[in-house]
């Protein structure tokens, strides 16, 4: 979390560097997957995490950062004789905000609420603002349900990730309402 943190830090922002949106994201898959989700109460989930969305806007719709948005621990890449890891595998990067590689970090290792919370601190080197742990938990119930869309797409061909899908969609169903309880906490603020 240091490295990433540090690497947020240095805000490289080019205006040629596309901007990632992950609700549109989630859009896109749907297009790609069958009419129909293979959750049954996916259009309450969506809809409960399509909610975020003016939460996020300020962050999202003028992002100054660029972010990983695959921060997999598979992707830290430790060297002997350096100090911090390297991070590598850069396809899916872009300009966002970088809040959303904390939470992608936590999902993709498939942390319970006690680890993500543990994680959020370490990233920060200390105590999360209220607005800072929604918008963690707002990016993790996003970043679920994108990545579950995207296992439904690979479903077409023959592809399943069993455990890994079903996890991915319980971040979404989990934590679109814990989100918008601390933004509501929050009294509506956009916190900037």
């Amino acid at each position: 979390m240091d490295r990433l943190r540090s690497f947020h830090e240095k805000k490289f922002y080019d205006a040629s560097i596309r901007a990632i949106d992950p609700f549109r994201m989630i859009v896109f898959y749907e297009t790609l997957r069958q009419p129909v989700s293979i959750y049954a109460d996916y259009n309450r989930v969506r809809e409960e995490v399509m909610a975020l969305q003016p939460y996020l806007r300020a962050w999202l719709d003028h992002p100054d950062t660029l972010c990983h948005f695959d921060a997999v621990s598979d992707n830290f890449l430790f060297v002997p004789g350096r100090e911090k890891p390297i991070l590598i595998d850069w396809e899916y990067a872009g300009l966002c905000d970088p809040l959303v590689d904390v939470a992608m970090f936590a999902i993709y290792a498939g942390y319970d609420a006690e680890k993500i919370d543990r994680l959020i601190s370490m990233y920060f080197g200390r105590e999360p603002e209220l607005l800072e742990r929604a918008r963690i938990y707002a990016y993790v119930a996003i970043g679920g349900l994108l990545w579950s869309n995207w296992c439904e797409y690979k479903m077409t061909f023959g592809i399943t990730f069993g455990a890994y899908a079903e996890q991915q969609y319980r971040y979404a169903a989990e934590y679109a309402s814990r989100a918008a309880e601390l933004f509501a906490e929050d009294k509506g603020g956009d916190g900037r």
